[in-house]
């Protein structure tokens, strides 16, 4: 992988998720996902990989049923495996979020 200097590849001790780390130490999103920040329960999360939103859905979502929680619930784990591309699990995520009525904005 080619990385723009001063970008170092590195894996989240909590997701085993990979993250860019810049040389201040601030992390950005692996490639393919864009930073998503959610409002829940008036407070904001910051998503940034399909580990993330997966986390977000089984712990903080406000419905757990319906067609784009599903899918979202079942895009975020395909990650693990390669069979769903970060973009598609962030698609289905979005989705969920206009399905529940989730506020969010990119980052």
């Amino acid at each position: 992988m080619c990385l723009p200097s001063g970008l170092t590849l590195i894996n989240c001790v909590i997701h085993n998720v990979p993250f860019l780390e810049c040389g201040s130490g601030n992390l950005v999103p692996a490639p393919g996902w864009v930073i998503i920040v959610v409002e829940r329960n008036r407070t904001l999360h910051t998503i940034a990989s399909a580990a993330e939103a997966l986390d977000m859905l089984f712990t903080n979502w406000p419905v757990v049923s319906g067609t784009a929680f599903v899918l979202a619930l079942e895009a975020c784990a395909g990650t693990v495996s390669g069979a769903v591309t970060q973009e598609e699990a962030q698609s289905a995520f979005l989705a969920a979020a206009v399905e529940a009525k989730v506020a969010f904005r990119i980052a």
